[in-house]
């Protein structure tokens, strides 16, 4: 789309009447055919990972059943199917890249996604400039289709280029602008809203493990957001972190748990994994701590995780769905308790901003794990559920400290990314140049 290139030219430094053009579009018939475009191109750029690595999940089977109840041997022997390795899917994205030469002996390989991704600017710039967008790409059904919405279509191709954001730098951009547009729609109250009310089927990336359990009925948007999230921390886990992406993931997070908190809407969702994820980021950044320390920003993403996790312990009871989901986060802390520990001392949390929120965790994981090795002196072995038993019952002896600003953050302001933005603006432009050539 043209427009997108016209409305990003020089638009920080000068008038663009193009970029105002984007805030005052409002014709919704028009906007409901640029959102359905935008959906056709999602899917054929999601079928493209497809293609590389199929990742249906296995349908239902007899044999399927038989193995789940413990008489697999009556069903045979089924053929393994072979899940490729990172060094072959390296090779399938390398030979399926597109090789583009604008100047003579000079050759540039662009891995996935293809060039047809440059349309993820121009959805950027929409959401960005333009509220009466944003409801429509929400809200906008398409009949007699499977997956029936263009957000849900978006989101499914998001969820693919976020297991492979660090194969490229072309996939790394990307995955920025859409976490920026994500963030975006997260912060806008009346979007928010639609995004935990809205039901939509929505396909989302299987293509590398650990994966996210199946969910066989439809979900809300805000709970497939919030796997595509974990998907993304869980996926792209390096020495040389990209900082950038992880302050764009725990910030979406912040925002969403922040929203059900105040909104005291109670989210049906496996918070269990969310929990997961959270605490094995927390033992990674403290493994590679004298790798990860000296990383720009690494602080400002340490200080919003610590939030993070310490807002879902202190303020679950207002969103999550039922008193285990709650449970769960108490255990999951004891069970990481000396990683979380590690972690205040390998980054110095027991002072500065961060202090207060790192000695809440840390404090309550010593709480019930003191009461665990109690109960410990007593019976030899404690099984899950006598842990959580315990749990629920030292909620009765367990003081936390107030914590005011813990759901604090500051609104996306586009200027703060405006270096990141122009590199995201010429990747479109060779992105477009490539699709004319």
């Amino acid at each position: 789309m043209p427009s997108r290139l016209l409305a990003n030219y020089n638009k920080f430094e000068t008038y663009n009447p193009y970029h105002v053009r984007f805030a005052d579009f409002v014709n919704q018939e028009t906007i409901i055919q640029i959102c359905k475009s935008i959906e056709g191109t999602c899917v054929y750029l999601r079928d493209q990972f497809v293609a590389t690595q199929d990742d249906v999940p296995e349908a239902w089977s007899i044999g399927g059943t038989l193995s789940y109840i413990g008489l697999g041997a009556l069903a045979g022997a089924k053929p393994a199917v072979p899940v490729p390795t990172e060094d072959e899917i390296k090779a399938k994205f390398a030979e399926q890249s597109v090789c583009l030469s604008f100047t003579p002996g000079i050759q540039l390989i662009m891995y996935r996604p293809q060039s047809q991704a440059g349309i993820l600017l121009t959805v950027y710039d929409f959401v960005v400039a333009n509220k009466a967008f944003s409801a429509d790409f929400v809200g906008t059904y398409t009949e007699g289709k499977k997956e029936s919405s263009p957000i849900a279509q978006y989101l499914s191709f998001c969820s693919y280029l976020y297991q492979h954001a660090y194969r490229s730098q072309r996939a790394t951009q990307y995955a920025h602008i859409t976490l920026f547009t994500i963030q975006n729609m997260v912060e806008d109250l009346e979007i928010a809203k639609k995004l935990c009310e809205t039901t939509v089927p929505l396909r989302l990336s299987r293509q590398r493990p650990p994966q996210l359990p199946v969910i066989a009925t439809d979900r809300t948007l805000a709970a497939n957001i919030i796997d595509m999230m974990i998907d993304c921390i869980n996926h792209n886990l390096r020495k040389k972190l990209d900082v950038e992406l992880y302050m764009l993931n725990v910030g979406i997070l912040l925002r969403l748990v922040t929203f059900l908190s105040k909104a005291r809407i109670r989210l049906t969702y496996h918070w269990s994994e969310l929990w997961r994820s959270l605490l094995s980021f927390v033992r990674f950044l403290t493994v590679y701590a004298d790798d990860l320390k000296p990383l720009y920003r690494i602080n400002t993403l340490i200080h919003t995780l610590v939030n993070l996790i310490t807002l879902s312990l202190t303020q679950g009871e207002s969103f999550l769905p039922d008193s285990s989901s709650y449970d769960d986060i108490s255990y999951k802390l004891v069970e990481f308790g000396p990683s979380l520990t590690s972690f205040r001392d390998a980054y110095t949390l027991h002072k500065g901003e961060t202090a207060a929120s790192m000695n809440i965790l840390v404090h309550v994981s010593k709480h019930y794990s003191d009461l665990i090795a109690g109960q410990k002196g007593k019976v030899k072995n404690l099984s899950p559920k006598e842990v959580t038993r315990i749990i629920k019952e030292g909620y009765e002896t367990l003081s936390i400290e107030a914590k005011e600003g813990l759901d604090h953050w500051d609104l996306y302001r586009e200027s703060e990314h405006k270096a990141e933005l122009k590199k995201i603006a010429r990747t479109a432009c060779a992105d477009a140049r490539a699709l004319v050539l």
